[in-house]
This record gives C-alpha cells, sequence and structure tokens, in this order.
C-alpha cells in the first residue's frame, strides 16, 4: 500500500526483536533499512531512533567508537527537533560508550548533560544515567570522582552544588559498596581520627601489615593520627611525608580518598544493566542478555 512509514516502523521493531535475541548484526542490518527509508521520507524523528539504536547495537558488539558516532547523529536530531527525551538518551548512551573506553572525563561531562535534562521533564531514565555515575565513582573512588566532576560541572556552567545533592538523592554515593571487614576498618579509622587510643594502635598494625598498599595506606594512617592529635606518632608512622605540608583543610578529603581506596579492593558490586532505548517506535522488551558476555554496561535496568 505504500505506507513507507510503516514498513521504515516495521524494521525498526525487526532489528529490535533482533537486538533483544542478542543477534546484532541481525539487528543492524534491520536498522539500516529502518534508517535508509527514514531519510527517504523525511522522518527525522525515525531517523534519530535508527541511529540511537544502530550505536546500541555496535556497542553491544564492542565497538565503542561506532557506537559513539551514531549516538552523536541521534543527539544532533533529537535536538534539532526538540526531542528531550532523545536527547537525554543520546547523552546518556555517549557517556555510557566514553565509560566503557575508560574515557571517564568524557563519560561524566555526557552523564551530567544528560541526567539534567531527563530530571527536567521527570523521566525515568534518569535513573540509568545516574548509574554511570555510580560506575565511575567505583572506579575512580570518591575523592577523584567528586574533582572530576566539579571539573565537569565548571565547564558546563552547572552549580557543582546543586549537581553534587542530584548525586546524593540518586544514590550514586551509596551504590559504592563496602564489604563488612571494610566498613570494619573505616570504623576504625574513624574511631582514631576521634582519638581512640585502642583504635590508634590498630591503625599502626593495619598500616604495617599492608605493605602492598603502603604509600596510601601510610597517608591514611599519618590523617588518622593527627586528626586524633597525636603528631608525635604520626611522624614515626612516616619520617619521610612533610607533615607541615599536610593542612586540615584537606584531611578530610585525604580520609575520603582512603575510603574510596578500601572500596577499591573490595569485590566489584555494580551491577551491569541494559542500555537507553530510544522511544519512538513500540519496541520489544529489553531483557538481560547472556549472549556477549564481555561487553557490559554499568547502568541498572528499571
Amino acid at each position: 500500500i505504500g505506507d513507507k512509514q510503516g514498513e521504515g516502523a516495521a524494521y525498526g521493531n525487526l532489528g529490535n526483536a533482533y537486538f533483544s535475541l542478542g543477534d546484532y548484526p541481525k539487528a543492524i542490518e534491520y536498522h539500516q533499512k529502518h534508517l535508509e527509508i527514514a531519510r527517504q521520507i523525511g522522518d527525522k524523528q525515525g531517523e534519530g531512533n535508527a541511529y540511537g539504536n544502530l550505536g546500541n547495537a555496535y556497542f553491544s558488539l564492542g565497538d565503542y567508537p561506532k557506537a559513539i558516532e551514531y549516538h552523536q547523529k541521534h543527539l544532533e536530531i533529537a535536538r534539532q527537533i526538540g526531542d528531550k527525551q532523545g536527547e537525554g538518551n543520546a547523552y546518556g548512551n555517549l557517556g555510557n560508550a566514553y565509560f566503557s573506553l575508560g574515557d571517564y572525563p568524557k563519560a561524566i561531562e555526557q552523564a551530567i548533560k544528560g541526567s539534567l535534562i531527563l530530571l527536567q521533564i521527570q523521566s525515568p531514565n534518569i535513573r540509568q544515567v545516574l548509574n554511570i555515575l555510580t560506575g565511575v565513582c567505583q572506579k575512580t573512588g570518591v575523592a577523584a570522582f567528586e574533582e572530576l566532576v566539579k571539573t565537569s560541572c565548571g565547564a558546563l556552567g552547572v552549580d557543582y552544588s546543586q549537581y553534587r545533592s542530584i548525586l546524593e538523592q540518586g544514590g550514586v554515593f551509596a551504590g559504592v559498596k563496602l564489604s563488612d571487614p571494610q566498613k570494619a576498618l573505616v570504623r576504625t579509622f574513624s574511631s582514631a581520627a576521634l582519638g581512640n587510643p585502642q583504635a590508634i594502635g590498630e591503625v599502626e598494625q593495619w598500616v604495617t601489615e599492608r605493605k602492598e598498599h603502603k604509600d596510601w595506606a601510610k597517608l591514611a594512617g599519618v590523617v588518622a593520627l593527627l586528626l586524633a592529635g597525636e603528631r608525635d606518632q604520626a611522624v614515626l608512622l612516616d619520617p619521610s611525608r612533610g607533615l607541615d605540608e599536610i593542612d586540615t583543610a584537606i584531611m578530610g578529603q585525604v580520609l575520603a580518598t582512603l575510603h574510596s581506596q578500601l572500596e577499591q579492593t573490595g569485590e566489584d558490586q555494580i551491577q551491569t544493566a541494559s542500555k537507553i532505548q530510544p522511544n519512538a517506535e513500540p519496541a520489544a522488551p529489553e531483557k538481560e542478555k547472556e549472549k556477549n558476555p564481555k561487553k557490559k554496561s554499568w547502568w541498572k535496568k528499571w
């Protein structure tokens, strides 16, 4: 009957079905056909969604640069037509791809942009984007993560204190979990910082035993002892460190770095999850992929 838009949508749905089955090359074949028809008839919404679906398929194949190329095209079209949902999704998918490439500053930048848009339109997909930031926090440690976020917020003209409240409400920091032994160790350091003599002794013993982490462990012990007012003990623990250079204003930050290092020594507890799918065509529900297990996303499935 010559319904080109319906034909394109059918190709898109077939692509989604093959994607859900884990047959990514076949999904690409059908999403490419959808893209061709959408471009022929000037269907910008369909074109943008086809780009997004192609980006997701290439991501699942581990071709992150190709995924970025298609998600960038999706982003451009979404911005042209005022599709805020698509724009937020595209930023999120770009953040996920950059995260997988290990480019954490770029991943954070894209995730901040996407989360602010999705928050504005009250989209539940904001959860998935915030999970990217949880993944970065897990990889870099809390202190380093906060510095990266501060830098990105400054470059984007975003108020960091306000954005940090979004991260807290979204559970980004809560997603970085400690095992029970690590929690006990953090409590020990905290207790030492409050001047508990027994805890201070435990800190010294822990630092002595953990030779493989001696650099940051010693620093952590020094800071804990200084906070406890035990300057002489701090000097004995690490005579090589210039204690005069450790300003009290940064002690809390150093302790936060210690906590993040403790987190990284434990088991990786971040859950894998799916990518954000465009919403133009009704898609088959996405399920967890068992094929291609090496290709992970840090987004939680909602």
